[in-house]
């Protein structure tokens, strides 16, 4: 993730809200997904300054942010140990779902078992609605993970 990113705050438990710190030292508790920019790095290491559409300002854990999509932005979904390219082609207007449609992948650039690998959306490909949770975006139906950010096709060569 990057300054300037917009992100959702994600719970990442069903039971209880998560803390985020401001600025000032005092804490507020977010129970629900939540629309964010980052707008610095924290304090702490793997943390982020994130401002709400209120303008407040907090430091979030990495983990509990996830991107939002916008059309033509590429994703991968995990299945084992390997990873496949999707392309997100709709976006509800609310933001918390989205259409992803499995992209194509190139030739091996490198040997391997190195891997780097040109991904392209295939208008032809399957199509899959994503829900934001609060473990991030999965797939709906199942527990697939989805990261939104970067189309890639990665097959584990220990298998």
């Amino acid at each position: 993730m990057n300054i300037g990113d917009k992100v959702w705050t994600t719970p990442h438990s069903s039971k209880k809200p998560f803390e985020c710190k401001q600025p000032a030292g005092n804490s507020v508790f977010l129970s629900t997904a939540t629309k964010a920019v980052i707008v610095g790095e924290g304090k702490s290491w793997g943390n982020w300054v994130v401002e709400l559409v209120t303008g407040d300002r907090f430091e979030v854990n990495q983990d509990q942010l996830v991107r939002q999509p916008e059309v033509g932005m590429g994703c991968s979904a995990g299945y084992g140990s390997d990873d496949y390219p999707y392309f997100v082609t709709g976006v509800a207007h609310s933001g918390k779902s989205f259409i992803m449609q499995t992209g194509d992948h190139g030739v091996n650039k490198k040997i391997w078992p190195e891997q780097d690998y040109d991904c392209t959306p295939n208008t032809e490909g399957s199509m899959y609605k994503v829900n934001l949770t609060k473990r991030g975006w999965t797939v709906e139906g199942s527990k697939k993970t989805v990261y939104v950010g970067v189309a890639r096709f990665y097959q584990d060569p220990h298998f």
